[in-house]
């Protein structure tokens, strides 16, 4: 028996339960960006620091930050970019770093990921056990493919990563 879902999950899930899509959707844009884009969002993040000064947070888009750690001890001389990186870490160790970030939900960036969640969402909802066409008697219907002769699921189409492509923090060294 699985820890992570149950039988009932998958009923919900095979009988098209909006929740469970929107919630799947939401999950795989946010994988594939490796954060949460938007909306503006205040928490506190765990990264490493190599004691090279700088650090690379889990985010493309840091508004503030409101605090710096590292073993529990503060770090007061620090400074940060727009797009994630942290500097004046001089330890090496676990940092904790509270800050707010991401893109406010109505901005075009969080326009664009409601919009591919939505999306994704419907087509999961629409056909999630991967059926491409039913027929009965003369009556048929076609779903939407997620690839070529893939259907159904959740599955993130090319033209919808490229999409997320600017959000998708790179891989870094």
């Amino acid at each position: 028996m699985s820890e992570l879902v149950t039988p009932q999950d998958l009923d919900a899930y095979l009988s098209g339960d909006s929740e469970k899509a929107l919630a799947a959707a939401e999950a795989a844009v946010r994988a594939y960006c490796g954060w949460h884009v938007a909306p503006l969002k205040t928490e506190t993040v765990k990264v490493w620091s190599a004691g090279d000064r700088s650090v690379l947070l889990p985010s493309l888009h840091v508004t503030e930050v409101q605090s710096v750690t590292v073993d529990g001890e503060p770090v007061e001389d620090y400074s940060w970019t727009s797009d994630g990186i942290l500097r004046g870490v001089r330890e090496c160790g676990p940092v904790e770093v509270a800050l707010t970030h991401g893109h406010a939900a109505d901005s075009t960036a969080g326009v664009l990921l409601s919009s591919i969640i939505l999306a994704t969402a419907a087509r999961a909802k629409s056909s999630p056990s991967g059926l491409m066409r039913a027929q009965v008697g003369q009556v048929s219907e076609t779903y939407s493919q997620t690839a070529a002769n893939q259907a159904g699921g959740v599955a993130l189409l090319s033209s919808e990563t490229n999409l997320l492509t600017p959000y998708k923090i790179p891989p870094r060294p």
